[in-house]
């Protein structure tokens, strides 16, 4: 089984992604940008998307400068064939094509998304916050909000229909009610993977209030 943790950039996506792997989880990388405060973007992912989408900056243009060298990428269609995984992709809502490219390579896969949503006016000015970083996204990526918004209810509606098992977080208010959201999150992806005792605590130790912007 394969976790996908996605939505759209600047959701929360990277601090759930730092919080499964605090919890102890290997989601494939340890690719983090301090500056942009983000990271643990599945490079296997975005290795296959880059060819599938024949983009090669995709997700941006020095992303493949700083992740880890491999000699090879694992192909999309075998993610969480040999043992459960969860990867983060930001991205899977924020275009039809990058979901449509997922369903039809996945389709019969028994993925599992924890979709984090954020107004897209504030997904914008987050990443205008770190406007020199983001400049380097794909053009693919560089949305105004009104595109984010379609792009993600479309896609989201694609999802849904396609029976996908799910749960939505809203951000950023899931940072501050960590009881909800975990018990959220272990309904969603229990059996397979099972949160520790300690979960709530790791949570509360990594909310930093001087991070979470446009409440």
């Amino acid at each position: 089984m394969l976790a996908v943790i996605t939505g759209a950039q600047r959701s929360g996506t990277s601090f759930l992604a730092s919080f499964f792997v605090k919890c102890g989880f290997d989601l494939g990388t340890k690719f983090w940008h301090d500056e942009v405060d983000g990271g643990y973007e599945n490079p296997d992912v975005c290795a296959y998307y880059r060819e599938a989408l024949e983009i090669p900056d995709f997700p941006f243009s020095n992303y493949w400068d700083m992740i880890e060298p491999r000699e090879r990428f694992e192909p999309l269609e075998s993610l969480g064939s040999e043992k459960d995984r969860i990867i983060k992709f930001s991205y899977l809502l924020m275009h039809p094509s990058i979901l449509r490219i997922w369903l039809e390579e996945r389709g019969d896969r028994e993925d599992k998304f924890i979709i984090l949503w954020r107004d897209t006016k504030d997904i914008v000015a987050s990443k205008e916050l770190r406007h020199p970083h983001f400049e380097t996204d794909c053009d693919l990526l560089k949305q105004s909000p009104g595109q984010i918004e379609l792009s993600r209810l479309f896609c989201y509606g694609m999802l849904s229909a396609s029976f996908k098992r799910h749960t939505v977080l809203l951000s950023p208010r899931f940072i501050i009610e960590p009881e909800n959201s975990v018990d959220m999150l272990q309904n969603l992806l229990a059996p397979e993977f099972m949160l520790p005792d300690d979960a709530i605590k790791i949570w509360y130790d990594m909310v930093d209030p001087s991070k979470i912007h446009f409440k």
